[in-house]
């Protein structure tokens, strides 16, 4: 099926639960559900921020976007999520191949981040991630897109945002975070 009328759901994440692991202030919580469609093949469902998206001090509007940002937040935060669940690692983005563009999204429209795992070398994660709208239209594609891994959690995260991570060794230095 199509992964927005997906065949089957092996699990299904919650806002709040994911959020216990996530540390994102209020206007980035952008995940409202993720689903488990295969081993390797998650759906984020898009949660419309409360509150404005942009600043009223700047002159930036959505017509001025050639992506949308938060949608694309969606699909980085499902595919570190499953970074997370898979290794118990904290990874950021560090790498895209390419865009592929079909058309705009409005910043309130919603959408579906359909996300593929594509493999792990190391500590980096890849994916190709898909920007669907409610009509099953691919309107974005990230191809390539990758995480690198940089911190090893050493217990359950908890939603104090007092994690307690061990150091783990970087290429180029040690990494130290929080």
């Amino acid at each position: 099926g199509h992964p927005i009328h997906p065949d089957s759901v092996k699990a299904r994440v919650i806002k709040d639960e994911i959020y216990e692991h996530l540390f994102h202030g209020q206007l980035f919580q952008v995940t409202n559900s993720m689903e488990v469609l295969t081993e390797d093949q998650l759906l984020g469902i898009f949660r419309i921020p409360d509150g404005p998206q942009f600043s009223e001090v700047t002159p930036w509007k959505n017509k001025d976007l050639v992506t949308s940002p938060l949608q694309t937040e969606l699909g980085f935060q499902v595919a570190g999520l499953y970074s997370l669940d898979r290794s118990d690692m904290m990874a950021l983005p560090s790498s895209l191949e390419s865009i592929e563009y079909s058309s705009m999204m409005g910043t309130d429209e919603n959408a579906f981040a359909w996300v593929k795992f594509k493999g792990r070398e190391g500590n980096v994660f890849s994916y190709d991630i898909d920007l669907i709208d409610t009509s099953g239209n691919v309107r974005f594609s990230y191809k390539g897109f990758s995480l690198k891994g940089l911190m090893a959690s050493k217990t359950e995260l908890n939603g104090d945002h007092s994690f307690p991570f061990e150091e783990i060794m970087s290429p180029k230095k040690d990494v130290r975070t929080f």
